[in-house]
């Protein structure tokens, strides 16, 4: 690509490269960002993003600034304040959820900041629409279970541990 056909946006905090070619379907459509935060109990974190708007690619992640060792941490959620503490996960972490499921790295996973309760709300819709399309009646009432449980969880009723492993280090629980 010619570096007059590419459009490049920077302050001190951010970075925008726009017209790269995508990945997949190697349109010059693809739009690289890069924001550098500072964020108390982590430290400096760059959030990467690419995103095409021809054919809906998107890929994130969150890198520290500084090398990090591996991450492993368990939390038990047993109220619904503990619903309100914030994870950092990176597209390389692994989380658990305590006889419910698993998230497992893969090539399209991304990174992100969320909450517990916005864990828990996303493996709930991934299970309902598992659900939805599992044919055998004792594998749907298992999911159904397991969307019970969150539910009963969402609502201060159960509790839960999950734990979070980040062989790159670049996953963090921010707790209150």
């Amino acid at each position: 690509m010619d570096a007059e056909n590419q459009e490049i946006k920077q302050d001190d905090l951010s970075m925008e490269i726009t017209d790269q070619e995508c990945p997949v379907c190697h349109e010059n459509s693809l739009t690289m960002k890069e924001e550098v935060r500072d964020i108390n109990g982590f430290g400096i974190a760059h959030f990467l993003s690419m995103s095409c708007t021809k054919c809906g690619y998107y890929k994130s992640d969150i890198e520290a600034d500084e090398e990090r060792k591996p991450f492993k941490e368990t939390i038990k959620i047993e109220n619904e304040n503990d619903l309100d503490i914030k994870i950092i996960k990176s597209a390389d972490a692994t989380i658990k959820f305590q006889r419910i499921s698993e998230i497992i790295p893969t090539d399209s996973s991304n990174g992100y900041i969320t909450t517990v309760k916005g864990l828990l709300n996303a493996e709930k819709k991934k299970l309902e629409e598992l659900k939805e399309g599992e044919e055998d009646d004792a594998e749907r009432k298992k999911i159904k279970n397991k969307i019970k449980k969150i539910g009963r969880i969402l609502w201060g009723r159960d509790s839960l541990q999950i734990t979070i492993e980040d062989p790159t280090g670049n996953s963090v629980i921010l707790r209150k």
